[in-house]
């Protein structure tokens, strides 16, 4: 019980505030990463998604 009291009070201590990401630089941007398919951004409900193509294999993208 004490690891876990300590955990939570210790932990707030390194939080890291939310970061807003513009998905519509994602192969302009020299930070995204793209392996494997090409990209394209797509609205889904209302939200932009990063939509890999339907390309044979695994494909990433990740940012730096």
């Amino acid at each position: 019980m004490t690891v876990a009291i300590l955990a939570v009070s210790v932990s707030p201590a390194f939080a890291q505030s939310p970061e807003t990401f513009d998905l519509t630089t994602v192969g302009k941007n020299s930070r995204w990463k793209i392996a494997g398919h090409t990209t394209s951004i797509v609205e889904i409900k209302g939200k932009r998604a990063v939509h890999l193509n339907e390309a044979e294999g695994m494909g990433i993208v990740w940012l730096e």
